[in-house]
């Protein structure tokens, strides 16, 4: 299970061994995180419902909670349900799958985008606040520009606190 979510690596001679988070492998991660937040986007507005609708809202009213009374660790993972919700309303079994398979190590990357600094938090919550806005007009296209601009300022915060590659 560690190997398979990427954090324990086979290495010849030696076995199992815990990943190092080289750059380039750090880089490939926001890839492959930025092209299923845009997919998953798309679809889930696609197929929108009012329920889904309701729980995006209900998320990001538990953030704007989470970051008036200080508490980081609930806007971390409050941050992951609102994307966990998106991926599951997307219907995309196969990319639920995959979001589920690197779920610990971009709940990593996350953790680093939001801890860096309270102005990080106050906009990854405007960020969520354009998706959901999005949403609620049934407009895929402003969804999926929307979470590109929300996946390119997670990923500079990323890279300000960790060296990345390429």
């Amino acid at each position: 299970m560690l190997a398979r979510d990427g954090w324990l690596q086979m290495e010849t001679y030696k076995g199992a061994v815990v990943r190092e988070f080289d750059p380039h492998y750090m880089w490939e991660l926001i890839r492959i995180r930025y092209a299923l937040e845009l997919s998953a986007v798309e679809d889930a507005v696609r197929n929108m419902t009012d329920e889904g609708l309701r729980r995006l809202r209900q998320i990001q009213e538990n953030q704007r909670e989470d970051l008036l009374n200080y508490n980081v660790d609930e806007l971390i993972r409050h941050d992951r349900e609102f994307h966990s919700c998106i991926h599951e309303m997307s219907l995309n079994r196969e990319l639920m799958k995959l979001a589920s398979n690197y779920y610990d190590v971009f709940r990593f990357l996350g953790t680093q985008a939001v801890m860096g600094t309270e102005e990080r938090r106050l906009t990854t919550i405007e960020e969520h606040q354009a998706i959901l806005d999005a949403a609620e007009k049934h407009d895929p296209q402003a969804a999926v520009q929307a979470m590109k601009m929300h996946m390119e300022q997670t990923e500079k915060n990323i890279r300000r606190h960790i060296k990345i590659a390429p």
